[in-house]
């Protein structure tokens, strides 16, 4: 049975009927993508995955939990990308778009696309559109998650 916090419900269902049109490209990523997989994570905050217009057109239907609108942020010395904060229901919901990778030989790289395998997960009556398992293995294999690798590909292998 999937599990996750009260406050994340209660996040994702105000955010879900604000995006739920078919007008902005989004999926859920993180640890509640990996929850809503039913792998075993404890989601603490909620990661939305998207495009440049997706980030605009989030930070229009959130504008009354924004907390700071897309721009520029640089993850760690080995992430990049441009994120949007808000805060429904104390919890912590960040908007990715134009994700890269540095590469070991110095340059960037931007990961497949979000949407190639995103998935609808029911959930409580929503149908949630969610990244696959294959996009957050190379995620985490990206930035050097090792535990989270380990859990997503005992999934894929069905172990």
């Amino acid at each position: 049975m999937l599990i996750i916090p009260d406050a994340l419900t209660r996040a994702v269902s105000l955010i879900y009927p604000r995006l739920d049109d078919g007008k902005t490209l989004w999926a859920i990523a993180g640890s509640l993508a990996m929850a809503l997989h039913g792998l075993p994570a404890m989601p603490k905050d909620i990661d939305l995955i998207t495009n440049t217009a997706g980030a605009e057109n989030i930070d229009q239907r959130l504008a009354e939990f924004r907390v700071f609108a897309p721009g520029l942020h640089q993850g760690d010395h080995a992430l990049r990308y441009h994120a949007g904060k808000y805060r429904l229901e104390g919890v912590s919901v960040e908007t990715l778009s134009q994700l890269e990778y540095l590469q070991p030989s110095g340059g960037w790289k931007r990961p497949r696309d979000f949407l190639e395998g995103r998935q609808d997960v029911r959930y409580l009556g929503m149908s949630l559109p969610v990244v696959s398992l294959q996009w957050l293995l190379e995620f985490y294999t990206q930035t050097q998650r090792p535990a989270r690798v380990v859990l997503i590909r005992s999934k894929l292998e069905g172990k």
